[in-house]
């Protein structure tokens, strides 16, 4: 039973020291570890909720005679590209960034920046997921290359929490990595 779950997203691009000094990216050589100071820049805020999708490409049956009639003997899927859903319970510069498609507003030192000037429609970089159960045990730890865009419209009224909703596409990488704990 998955109870709290906590994500981080360290953009493409951003400075890390450890385990060594280098820049976040796709394939590079090393991804930031646990001790790692910017994890607390990185992290998205309160989790609300979640829902894990494998989007599965269409579905190949594979049909061959036995020893006369057809019958169906396999099924190939050819790819599945995972996406994650995930609605915040505070609205931070990530979701203003995507929202006004501005620049590097997210996990950056600066509070000023120019609506549409061309941020673009998603971030790139690495997510850092972890859920936990009601005992707080850790459940399952991971970290993918992932696309992150607003799902939808940021929505606000009065008297009503702010909740932005995200999409997070989880991208091939070399460096993706998971680990799930033992039942």
């Amino acid at each position: 039973m998955f109870i709290g779950a906590h994500f981080w997203l360290a953009p493409d691009g951003a400075a890390f020291t450890s385990p060594s000094a280098s820049t976040v990216s796709q394939d590079g050589e090393v991804w930031p570890d646990e001790s790692e100071a910017n994890w607390d820049t990185w992290a998205l805020g309160i989790v609300e909720s979640f829902s894990l999708d494998p989007k599965h490409g269409n579905k190949e049956v594979i049909l061959s005679p036995s020893p006369g009639a057809v019958q169906a003997r396999d099924v190939i899927i050819p790819y599945a590209i995972p996406e994650l859903d995930f609605v915040l319970l505070q609205t931070g510069a990530l979701a203003f960034q995507l929202a006004l498609n501005t620049q590097e507003l997210f996990a950056n030192a600066t509070t000023q920046f120019n609506p549409n000037a061309g941020g673009g429609p998603g971030i790139r970089g690495i997510l850092h997921a972890q859920k936990y159960d009601h005992e707080n045990n850790l459940v399952i730890d991971w970290r993918s290359w992932a696309f992150v865009e607003l799902k939808g419209a940021l929505k606000g009224a009065p008297k009503q929490m702010t909740k932005p909703e995200f999409v997070a596409t989880l991208l091939y990488s070399d460096n993706n990595t998971g680990l799930i704990a033992e039942s």
